[in-house]
C-alpha cells in the first residue's frame, strides 16, 4: 500500500508529529497572502471547478432541518464561501490551524471561524452533519487520527467529504504531471510566493499522500460507511466520500448492551432491585430499557409475594395442622370413648377443608393469572352477578343485622367468565359482611359509563387505613395480624386477578366512613383494545 509510506506529513529534515504541525503552519502563514492568487494561477483555475465539484456533492446535506456544516482546514474560505451560496437552513462553520490563513478568510465570509488543530477539535461528540476539507487533509501530522476525529464528531449518517491531490493513474499523464509538479509548480510558486521551500513541500507531499483508494479503505478502517470516490483531472485530484457513523454506532451499541449485561448479571447475584441506565436521548434502547425495567418491577413484585405466600402459607398450614395433630394425639390416649373419637375425627375433617378450600383460592388466583379462561369468555351481564351474590348473602346479612342492598344502573354488560366475576364479587361482599360490623349498610351495584362497566360494593363500616390500602390485595396480608378473625388474605387477591384477566382493575377508596371497592370493566360494546388482547383471541384472518 504506497499510502502506507507515511502516517502522516513528514515535511523534509522535520520529524515527530508535533514538529511537522508546527512547520506546515509556519508554511502557511508565509504565503497566506498569495494563497488564493497562487492557486488558481497553477491550477489554471480548475481548482474553482474542483472545489464547486464538492460542494455539489454535499449540497442536500445542507438542507436538513438544523444541519450543522464544517468547513475544516478552511484556509482563506474559498469552499467556506461557496458552501454559504448553498447553505439551506444549515450552520456553517470554518476552521484552521493557521492564524494568518484565517485572517484571509475573515476578508471572505462572515460564518463563525475558529481556530484548531484538525486533530483535536474543540467539539462535543455527534455535533456535525457535514465536514468538508479541500486541500488540507494530507497536511495533517496524523491520517488515521484525522479520520477518527471527523467520525467523532459527525452525527450518524453525517457526511465527510475530503478533496485532495492524488497520483494519476495513466502513466503518460503521469509524466507530465509529475515534471510540472517538481519542476514548473516550485520554481513558479516560490517566485510569486517568496517561499519556493513551501513549493517544494507540495509535490513532496502529494507524492507522499495515499491515493484515493488507499485513503478510501483508510475510511472503513476506522468506521465510515459507503466510502466512495470520483477522480477529476485524470486522476491527479481525487473526491472522497463517506457517511459516518458505523463505528460510532457500533461503539453506542456496545455501550448500551453493556448496560443492560452489567444489569443482568447483577440481578443474576441475587441483587433484584437493581435496574437498567436509562438515557436522556429517546431513542429505541431507551424504550427498551424502560420495558426491562418494567418487567424487572414486576418480577420484583411477584418474587416478593412469593416469598411472602411461602411465609404465609406456611404459617396458615402449620396452625391448622398443629391443632389436628394435637387432636389426633389426644384421641390416641387411653380412655377417649367412640363419640369423643367422632368429635376429633369431624374437628380434623372441618380443619382438613379449610385447607383444601384456601389451596382452592391460591389455585383459583393462579389460574385467572394464566388467561386460560380468556378463550371461552362470553357477553356477561352484571346486573344479573349482583343479583345472584345479594341473593346469595341476604339471610347472612340479616342475621348479622346489616343491611344489603343491590342496584343497577343502566344495563352493564362486559366480555368474560360469569363464574369468576361472581367469584370477584362475592369476596368484596363478603369482605364487606365480614368487617363492616352489626348495623351496617352494605350497598352491591352494578354500573356502566361510556367505554366501562363496574361492580361496586361499598359500605359504611370502619374501612381500611390508607397507608393499608396498596398492601391488602397481596396474597394472604390481612389487617388482622394476629390471624384471630377468620379468613385467610386471599380475597382481594381473587377480586384483583379476576378484574387482571378481564383487562380490568380493582378500585379501594375511602367511603368516609367504609370502604368502596370497584371492580372496572370494559363494556362489551367497547371490549377491549386490540393491542391488549392476545392473539389466541383474535379472530382467523379470512381471504375474501
Amino acid at each position: 500500500m504506497r499510502g502506507a509510506t507515511s502516517s502522516g506529513t513528514t515535511p523534509r529534515g522535520v520529524s515527530g508529529e508535533q514538529a511537522a504541525s508546527r512547520w506546515v503552519r509556519g508554511m502557511f502563514g508565509r504565503i497566506a497572502g498569495r494563497y488564493d492568487f497562487l492557486n488558481h494561477l497553477l491550477s489554471f483555475n480548475l481548482d474553482r471547478r474542483w472545489r464547486a465539484r464538492l460542494v455539489d456533492r454535499v449540497a442536500g446535506v445542507l438542507d436538513r432541518p438544523g444541519a450543522r456544516a464544517l468547513d475544516l482546514c478552511c484556509g482563506t474560505a474559498d469552499v467556506l464561501v461557496s458552501l454559504e451560496r448553498r447553505r439551506g437552513r444549515a450552520v456553517i462553520l470554518g476552521s484552521d490551524f493557521c492564524h494568518p490563513m484565517l485572517l484571509e478568510a475573515r476578508r471572505k465570509t462572515q460564518s463563525p471561524l475558529f481556530e484548531a488543530d484538525a486533530l483535536a477539535l474543540p467539539l462535543p461528540d455527534e455535533s456535525l452533519d457535514l465536514i468538508t476539507i479541500a486541500f488540507g487533509f494530507r497536511n495533517l501530522a496524523n491520517y488515521r487520527r484525522g479520520l477518527e476525529e471527523l467520525l467523532r464528531t459527525l452525527k450518524p449518517g453525517g457526511v465527510a467529504a475530503i478533496l485532495e491531490f492524488s497520483q494519476p493513474k495513466n502513466r503518460a499523464f503521469g509524466a507530465m504531471y509529475g515534471f510540472f509538479s517538481t519542476r514548473v509548480l516550485p520554481w513558479i510558486g516560490g517566485m510569486v510566493s517568496g517561499s519556493r521551500e513551501a513549493y517544494s513541500y507540495l509535490p513532496e507531499s502529494i507524492r507522499k499522500f495515499p491515493g484515493a483508494d488507499e485513503l478510501a479503505a483508510q475510511m472503513r478502517s476506522v468506521g465510515f460507511a459507503r466510502v466512495e470516490f470520483e477522480r477529476m483531472a485524470g486522476g491527479a485530484v481525487a473526491l472522497v466520500l463517506a457517511i459516518g457513523g458505523a463505528l460510532l454506532f457500533r461503539r453506542q451499541l456496545e455501550h448500551r448492551v453493556s448496560a443492560i449485561r452489567r444489569t443482568a448479571l447483577e440481578i443474576e447475584a441475587g441483587d433484584l432491585s437493581r435496574r437498567i441506565p436509562i438515557s436522556d436521548v429517546e431513542d429505541e434502547f431507551a424504550r427498551l430499557n424502560r420495558d426491562i425495567n418494567r418487567m424487572l418491577d414486576r418480577i420484583e413484585h411477584l418474587m416478593d409475594g412469593v416469598r411472602h405466600v411461602s411465609n404465609a402459607i406456611a404459617h396458615d398450614l402449620r396452625t391448622p395442622l398443629g391443632r389436628i395433630r394435637s387432636r389426633l394425639e389426644e384421641a390416641l390416649s387411653p380412655g377417649n370413648n367412640t363419640a369423643q373419637l367422632a368429635g376429633t375425627a369431624r374437628f380434623s375433617i372441618q380443619q382438613v377443608d379449610e385447607l383444601i378450600r384456601m389451596l382452592d383460592r391460591v389455585l383459583q388466583i393462579a389460574e385467572a393469572e394464566s388467561g386460560a379462561h380468556r378463550q371461552s369468555f362470553t357477553p356477561v351481564p352484571l346486573a344479573a352477578v349482583v343479583s345472584d351474590v345479594v341473593e346469595l348473602y341476604d339471610a347472612t346479612a340479616e342475621a348479622e343485622g346489616i343491611t344489603l342492598i343491590s342496584e343497577i344502573e343502566g344495563q352493564p354488560v362486559t366480555m368474560g367468565d360469569q363464574n369468576l366475576l361472581t367469584s370477584a364479587l362475592v369476596n368484596l361482599t363478603d369482605n364487606a359482611l365480614k368487617y363492616a360490623g352489626s348495623g351496617a349498610t352494605v350497598h352491591v351495584r352494578a354500573t356502566q359509563d361510556r367505554d366501562t362497566v363496574s361492580m361496586i360494593v361499598q359500605d359504611d363500616g370502619p374501612g381500611i387505613p390508607p397507608a393499608e390500602q396498596s398492601r391488602v390485595t397481596e396474597r394472604f396480608y390481612r389487617l388482622d395480624q394476629s390471624r384471630s378473625v377468620p379468613g385467610n388474605g386471599l380475597g382481594l387477591s381473587i377480586a384483583v386477578a379476576a378484574a387482571s384477566l378481564h383487562w380490568g382493575k380493582l378500585e379501594l377508596e375511602d367511603a368516609a366512613p367504609g370502604l368502596i371497592a370497584r371492580i372496572v370493566l370494559p363494556r362489551a360494546e367497547t371490549a377491549v383494545p386490540a393491542s391488549a388482547i392476545p392473539p389466541e383471541m383474535l379472530p382467523a384472518a379470512t381471504d375474501d
